[in-house]
């Protein structure tokens, strides 16, 4: 072949492999912004879901405390009198105190959480006593992470979903609760989230750049290669079957790249392709010991030829080709076989590298469970499945408890150990059909395909069990123990994957206020259970 032409493959083989460099970062970019949000979203969700929590726990007894001030009788008094300098030193002496008459507040400043008791007499209610709860007390008893909080009233639109909005000129990432006598909105400042996906956006480039590079440098070395043992002249090459046999090794090849990046689609095509262009009557291509796939007879004949693959998914992998009953291969059928190896390594290490990458943008890094973002999708396909065939499933919602103390106390890398052994816990109680996921933060969440609400509360219950035995070594200062609670939903009592999850975090939710370290079902399971 002329070196012009020859130079030109191969300059179109690097432009191939840059382009597909450059699509796989952009894909997978994508995926990080996407899955950084779902971490952030995930977790803003399980500390409102607290918040929420704590809001119930509080606010009765300040509702008590105003009902007892609006049976006081100087109270009534002063607001039958509308004496509002009465009002307010009754309000100095009962801090977070207010009155309201006619609309308007008299006393200490309350803020949205503020619970009333009315003042009646004879003609109607002449007032009211509000006592606030104060959000600050919320979010301190709700374990928010650094830099993250929590406000009342309505922030933005009235829409629960996560969203990115600016406030008093600073940029967040905000969840809001749905409805309920207060609103809620958890917030985290949107820089150190855009610090991150910046970062792994760094660490893709990085390694669509080295991989690019690895393509480059092998095409270089291939042709150094082809022109030291003369392979390259492919003109003094008599017309006949290795001339034929040259034309098919290149479509043959291209036919293996045009392939893409689907390993098993890869493997059976360059197998044949060492099958046509060297004559051989079989070939097998093989990783670490073990045969991934063959092609033709493999049985019978000469020995075979072994050529090692510089690169793939394993490090020791080869192609072993088998030649016909009583014949060898020739030497120009060794340095095509050679030449058909170097490039189908390539071809295994970009298929390799692809899938790393998918791996990455769907899993999660710390636990290596799956992340929120192929949980929701595989969720809503399971449900979208369970309606068409009438089958149950399940969810179950899991969140560690007092998770925030273990940090302050031992430190994030501690915290850290705590998260991956509950993911061990959950990895070796679900069955393979099952999907477990970390949601965000320490929320966990499990997926139950053909599971009623009964096979959730008993998983939930095996790994609470389990955790509880698991003791994480702090390095120093003691044993870290692992407690957790569960909230357990199921499909149809719940009737769309948006449901399932509203009520199993109701449930979670229910677990923590019980005194936690419990598994609680969804309302209408355990309605249908008494």
């Amino acid at each position: 072949m002329p070196a012009d032409r020859r130079n030109r493959i191969v300059g179109l083989a690097v432009l191939f492999a840059g382009v597909v460099a450059v699509a796989a970062a952009v894909v997978v970019s994508r995926a990080v912004r996407q899955d950084e949000l779902a971490r952030t979203d995930g977790r803003l969700r399980s500390e409102l879901t607290r918040s929420v929590g704590v809001l119930d726990e509080l606010a009765p007894a300040a509702r008590r405390r105003a009902v007892r001030l609006a049976g006081a009788a100087d109270v009534q008094r002063a607001l039958a009198d509308r004496d509002e300098s009465a009002l307010r030193r009754i309000a100095a002496g009962a801090p977070g105190v207010a009155f309201e008459i006619d609309g308007d507040s008299v006393g200490a400043r309350v803020g949205a959480l503020a619970v009333s008791a009315a003042v009646v007499s004879g003609q109607g209610e002449i007032g009211r006593v509000l006592v606030d709860v104060p959000v600050a007390a919320v979010q301190a008893r709700s374990a928010f992470d650094q830099g993250d909080r929590l406000v009342a009233g309505r922030v933005g639109p009235l829409d629960p979903s996560p969203s990115t909005r600016s406030i008093d000129g600073e940029k967040y990432r905000t969840v809001s609760t749905a409805g309920g006598t207060a609103r809620l909105t958890a917030l985290a400042p949107y820089e150190p989230l855009a610090e991150a996906v910046d970062e792994r956006r760094r660490r893709v480039a990085l390694a669509a750049l080295v991989s690019f590079a690895a393509f480059v440098v092998l095409a270089f070395l291939a042709v150094r290669r082809t022109r030291r043992e003369g392979l390259h002249r492919w003109s003094d090459v008599p017309p006949g079957p290795d001339r034929r046999r040259s034309r098919e090794a290149a479509e043959l090849v291209g036919n293996a790249l045009a392939a893409g990046h689907d390993l098993q689609a890869l493997l059976p095509v360059i197998l044949d392709s060492a099958v046509t262009i060297t004559g051989a009557v079989g070939a097998r291509l093989v990783a670490d010991g073990n045969e991934l796939v063959r092609a033709g007879a493999v049985d019978g004949g000469g020995p075979p030829l072994t050529i090692p693959l510089a690169a793939g998914p394993a490090s020791e992998g080869l192609l072993v080709l088998h030649p016909p009953p009583g014949k060898s291969f020739d030497d120009a059928s060794m340095q095509l076989a050679e030449w058909l190896a170097g490039r189908a390594s390539i071809a295994l290490q970009n298929a390799h590298l692809h899938r790393v990458t998918q791996q990455l943008a769907s899993t999660d890094e710390l636990t290596q469970l799956a992340n929120r973002r192929q949980f929701d999708e595989a969720l809503a396909a399971e449900v979208l499945r369970a309606e068409r065939f009438r089958d149950p499933v399940a969810v179950v919602v899991a969140d560690l408890d007092n998770f925030k103390e273990i940090n302050d106390r031992y430190g994030h890398e501690v915290g850290d150990l705590v998260l991956r052994a509950f993911a061990n816990v959950i990895r070796a109680n679900v069955r393979e059909v099952d999907l477990a996921a970390r949601y965000g933060g320490e929320e966990f969440t499990v997926l139950l395909p053909a599971t009623d609400a009964e096979g959730g509360r008993q998983l939930a219950e095996r790994l609470r069990v389990a955790a509880g035995d698991v003791c994480v070594d702090s390095g120093g200062s003691g044993m870290v123990t692992v407690r957790s609670s569960f909230g357990v939903a199921s499909f149809p009592a719940e009737p769309t994957a948006a449901a399932l999850m509203r009520a199993a975090d109701r449930a979670l939710y229910r677990a923590k206020a019980a005194g936690k370290d419990t598994v609680v079902l969804a309302a209408r399971e355990e309605a249908k259970a008494q």
